[in-house]
C-alpha cells in the first residue's frame, strides 16, 4: 500500500512540476475574479431579476417576501459552470499522463521499478482524479472567498429556489451545488476515462484531447439526432446526460430510466479500465 501512495506521489509531482498545470489554476482564477467584477458592476442586486424570471421572482416575494441579496453563495452556484473548463483541464492531463511518458522516453525508467505495470497504471488514472478534485476545490474556495470580499453573505446556508418541473422549490445552496455535481460527475467520469483510455491505447495525447474535447461538447447534439432509434439507447452519449431524469428533463427515448442509464454507464466504464489495463500491461516497449 505504502508503494502505491509513493507511485501516486510521484505522479501528482510530475503534474504540478509542468507550467501548464498551474497556467489552469490561473486562468481558473481569472475566470472566477472576471466573473466578480462583471457581477459586481454590470450585475443585478438580488439572485433573480424581476424582468428575466418574474415567475420566480414573484414565487420568491410570496413565500419569502422578499428576493435576496446577490451573495457569496449566490456567485458561488453561479459558478458551478467552470465544472466544464476543468473537465477540459482533466482531460488534458489524462489524455497526457501516459502518452508523455512515451513522448519524454521515460516509459521504460518507469517499468523497470518493482511495482507492476497494473499498480502503475492505477497510480496514474487516480491522480488524474485527484487533480480534478483539487483544481474543484479550488474553484469553489476561490469563489465563495472572492464572492464574500465582494457581496457579503447573507446566512450560513441560505434558501434558493429552483424550478422543479411546473413548480417550485425550496432547497438550499449546498444541496443544490452536491445534487448537480453528483448528476454531472457521470459525465465527467466517463468523458476524462475515454481519454485515459485513447493516451493509454494509442499513446497520443493530441488524439485523446481532440477526441474527447469533441465527444464532450458535442455529446448532448449527437444524443438528440441518435434519440430517433430505439437501438441508440445503448450508445454512450444517450446515457451521459443524466440531466434528462430530473423534473426538468425528458428521456431522449421513451422507456429509458435512470438505472438502465446507470447500468449502460457501468458497462462502458468497465470497457474503458479493461482497455486500458490489457493495452499498458501487455504492450511491448522494449522498441519505444
Amino acid at each position: 500500500m505504502s508503494n502505491f501512495i509513493n507511485l501516486v506521489k510521484n505522479e501528482q509531482i510530475k503534474i504540478y512540476h509542468l507550467k501548464s498545470t498551474w497556467a489552469m489554476y490561473i486562468l481558473l482564477a481569472v475566470f472566477v475574479i472576471g466573473g466578480a467584477l462583471i457581477s459586481k458592476f454590470f450585475g443585478q442586486e438580488g439572485v433573480v431579476s424581476s424582468d428575466f424570471q418574474p415567475n420566480l421572482h414573484d414565487y420568491y416575494m410570496n413565500t419569502l417576501g422578499e428576493v435576496p441579496a446577490y451573495d457569496a453563495w449566490a456567485f458561488l452556484y453561479e459558478n458551478m459552470f467552470l465544472i466544464s473548463v476543468i473537465s477540459l483541464f482533466t482531460i488534458i492531463i489524462a489524455s497526457s499522463i501516459i502518452s508523455n511518458e512515451f513522448k519524454w522516453g521515460t516509459i521504460k525508467l518507469l517499468l523497470i521499478r518493482p511495482s507492476t505495470r497494473a499498480k502503475i497504471l492505477l497510480s496514474k488514472y487516480v491522480s488524474v482524479f485527484l487533480f480534478a478534485i483539487t483544481i474543484m476545490i479550488f474553484m469553489m474556495i476561490s469563489s465563495f472567498l472572492i464572492g464574500l470580499i465582494m457581496f457579503g453573505i447573507n446566512g450560513a446556508n441560505p434558501t434558493l429556489v429552483v424550478e422543479s418541473g411546473m413548480s417550485f422549490t425550496e432547497t438550499t445552496y449546498l444541496a443544490q451545488i452536491q445534487k448537480d455535481m453528483v448528476i454531472g460527475s457521470a459525465s465527467f467520469i466517463l468523458i476524462t476515462t475515454l481519454a485515459f483510455t485513447i493516451s493509454t491505447l494509442f499513446r497520443s495525447s493530441a488524439m485523446a484531447i481532440g477526441i474527447s474535447i469533441f465527444l464532450l461538447l458535442s455529446n448532448q447534439m449527437i444524443a438528440f439526432f441518435l434519440s430517433q432509434y430505439d437501438w441508440a439507447k445503448y450508445i454512450l452519449f444517450l446515457n451521459m446526460d443524466l440531466n434528462q431524469y430530473t423534473a426538468n428533463g425528458t428521456p431522449y427515448i421513451e422507456g429509458m430510466t435512470l438505472g438502465f442509464s446507470i447500468t449502460m454507464l457501468i458497462i462502458y466504464y468497465i470497457i474503458f479500465i479493461a482497455i486500458s489495463w490489457f493495452s499498458f500491461t501487455k504492450r511491448d516497449v522494449a522498441g519505444n
